[in-house]
């Protein structure tokens, strides 16, 4: 069998599997910061813990969009090794809630479920439902579906 039919065979096998959940993450102070100046997201509630808790928080809160980018590292993790599979693309958010906030010195953990997965010209589009956890808390602080670009070739083979 040749990487392209045993990639799809282990891609489909994984539709309405969930996933192993990430190891537990501390959610640092210094994180936030290096985010906030990275993307210019300064919003004293992220980087001030006196503002944040005269708000009305525990404490400084996470970026949305920090959350949603360590989705990114979660994959390469759950897809490293993949025979066949050359990189990940990706190709956009169907629908995204932030559904707790994070705080802080919160730790969290990520875990996917494939929920479909559609062949495209030189690879696939996986739909996954993402949670983002906060250990000891409910609801999720993030869910998500997430579509994904899972390519075959390199990427001057398709442009």
């Amino acid at each position: 069998m040749n990487d392209e039919s045993s990639l799809l065979k282990y891609l489909n096998s994984l539709v309405g599997t969930p996933l192993p959940a990430s190891n537990w993450r501390h959610i640092s102070q210094e994180d936030l910061d290096i985010f906030a100046l990275s993307t210019g997201d300064t919003q004293m509630i992220h980087t001030d813990s006196d503002y944040a808790k005269a708000s009305g928080l525990d404490g400084t809160l996470a970026h949305g969009f920090y959350l949603l980018s360590l989705m990114a590292t979660y994959l390469n993790e759950q897809m490293a090794g993949l025979k066949g599979l050359s990189m990940g693309l990706n190709y956009g958010l169907n629908k995204v809630r932030f559904t707790s906030p994070v705080l802080c010195g919160n730790k969290i953990n990520i875990q996917g479920c494939v929920k479909h997965l559609e062949a495209r010209p030189n690879g696939y589009l996986l739909n996954l439902a993402m949670h983002i956890n906060i250990q000891g808390k409910q609801p999720p602080a993030l869910v998500a579906d997430w579509l994904v670009l899972l390519r075959e070739k390199e990427l001057k083979d398709w442009i």
